[in-house]
C-alpha cells in the first residue's frame, strides 16, 4: 500500500473521529442548555416541517427545523454555521448582501457542490428563494412578527446537479419553503395525517414495491 493511501486513510479516521466527537459535545450542550431553559421557565419550542414541490431536475425538496435559539434549534443553527465541510458551505439565507432574513436561517446543502454552476445555484438562486420565503412568512404572519428574533431555522437545500433552469429552481423552492415553514407553524403534519395516508401514499421517487 502507498503511503498517500496510507495517510489520506488515517485522514479520514482523523476526521471522522473530530466529528464524532464534535456530535458528542453538541448533544451535551443541548441537554445542558435544556434543563437550563427548564429550570428559567423557557419552554423552547422545536418544529419540524417538509415539502416537496416541481419536477424534474430542478425538483425542490425541503426539510427544515425551527425554533428558539436558546432551544435545540439554536444549537443546531450555531453548529452549522462553524462547521465547514467540502463541497457542502452552509450559509446564511439572505435578501441581498448585508439583509439577511429574521428569524435568521441557514441553509444547508443536501448534494455535494462540485460544479461551479450549482454552487451559484445554491449561493444566488436558492438562497433567494429561502430568504423570500422566510421573510413573506414573516410578513404574512405564519411567523409572528414579535416572536422572530428569538427563533432560529434551519432547512436542509437540494438542487440536482444537472438542474439548469434557474427560474424553476426559484419558483419550486420559493413554494417549497413556505410551504415547509406553514407546515411546521402550524403543525399541518401529524401523526393522525400520516396514519390517514400511509396506505395510500406514493413515493415519487420510490420504484421498489411497498411492504
Amino acid at each position: 500500500m502507498k503511503l498517500d493511501t496510507v495517510l489520506a486513510q488515517a485522514g479520514q479516521i482523523d476526521i471522522s473521529l473530530a466529528e464524532g466527537i464534535q456530535m458528542g459535545l453538541l448533544v451535551i450542550i443541548i441537554l445542558v442548555l435544556g434543563r437550563i431553559a427548564s429550570h428559567l421557565g423557557k419552554k423552547a419550542m422545536n418544529l419540524v416541517g417538509e415539502a416537496l414541490v416541481g419536477e424534474g431536475n430542478e425538483v425542490a425538496h425541503i426539510d427544515l427545523q425551527i425554533g428558539h435559539k436558546w432551544g435545540p434549534v439554536g444549537i443546531a443553527f450555531a453548529y452549522a454555521l462553524a462547521t465547514a465541510r467540502r463541497w457542502h458551505t452552509n450559509l446564511l439565507a439572505v435578501l441581498e448582501p448585508n439583509l439577511p432574513v429574521v428569524p435568521f436561517t441557514v441553509m444547508i446543502p443536501k448534494v455535494t457542490m462540485e460544479k461551479t454552476a450549482q454552487v451559484m445555484q445554491m449561493f444566488g438562486t436558492a438562497q433567494k428563494a429561502v430568504a423570500d420565503a422566510v421573510s413573506d412568512c414573516v410578513a404574512a404572519g405564519i411567523i409572528p412578527e414579535l416572536e422572530a428574533h428569538s427563533l432560529r431555522i434551519v432547512v436542509a437545500v437540494f438542487i440536482h446537479k444537472e438542474a439548469t433552469n434557474d427560474q424553476k429552481i426559484y419558483d419550486f423552492n420559493y413554494e417549497a419553503t413556505k410551504q415547509a415553514i406553514e407546515n411546521a407553524m402550524r403543525g399541518k403534519q401529524t401523526v393522525r395525517g400520516m396514519l390517514r395516508g400511509r396506505k395510500e401514499a406514493k413515493h415519487p421517487f420510490n420504484k421498489a414495491t411497498s411492504a
